[in-house]
């Protein structure tokens, strides 16, 4: 069976297929989850660690594509620090893009799509590519 919530962000857990996936585990419908790596699981390490424990306490294993992740006690610790990881990267991430979005706003630069009415989108060098 495969469930896969395309283009939705880990961040939350209110995602269609995922919520799916928890609750089937419930039901012992499989016995293991093969995610990409374990920052595509979840964002914020509370969530990646209430959703293993209870995919566990169901007795679904969590696999990785990407990382080793042993079942020991070394296992747990490496899953932990992997989620610790990717809440990390997660939360810098938001920082650099909101500092990113200040800076253009500020210097009234577009921040891509479609521009704002008032603001016109320039190259770095100053030359204007609307024309």
């Amino acid at each position: 069976m495969t469930q896969a919530d395309e283009a939705l962000s880990g961040r939350t857990a209110d995602r269609p297929q995922f919520q799916k996936m928890i609750e089937n585990s419930k039901r012992n419908l499989f016995q293991g989850i093969v995610i990409y790596s374990v920052d595509r699981f979840g964002r914020t390490m509370y969530q990646s660690a209430m959703y293993a424990n209870g995919l566990e306490k169901n007795g679904v294993v969590l696999i990785s594509a990407t990382e080793h992740i042993s079942g020991d006690p070394s296992g747990k610790l490496t899953l932990n620090m992997l989620m610790a990881f990717a809440q990390y990267y997660s939360d810098e991430l938001g920082l650099k893009v909101k500092r990113g979005m200040n800076y253009n706003a500020e210097h009234g630069y577009s921040t891509g799509g479609n521009n704002a009415l008032g603001y016109r989108a320039e190259l770095i060098d100053g030359n204007n590519k609307d024309g």
